[in-house]
């Protein structure tokens, strides 16, 4: 999994963004969120949702908007990118 920022070359580059959605989708972020312009998660080449990360009193904090409910592996590997990004 990982977590790309917004305007990362991986959504920039391309024009149909059906390319790494997820044919069905529960939930679509508002077009300011939408990728590119969005910081997005990323598992098997498919953009699952969105993330935003806050820090307050030193205290680092991402929180995940999937489009559609995450699998067990999915929230783990979550997890797993975000102590990878949290260490960096």
């Amino acid at each position: 999994m990982l977590l790309l920022p917004n305007f990362d070359e991986y959504t920039v580059a391309y024009r149909s963004r059906e390319l790494f959605y997820p044919r069905d989708i529960v939930y679509r972020p508002g077009p300011r969120y939408d990728a590119p312009f969005g910081n997005v998660i990323v598992m098997d080449g498919a953009v699952l949702g969105i993330w935003k990360r806050s820090l307050r009193k030193g205290q680092l904090s991402i929180e995940p908007e999937w489009f559609n409910p995450p699998s067990r592996a999915e929230s783990a590997a979550f997890e797993t990118a975000v102590a990878e990004y949290s260490a960096f």
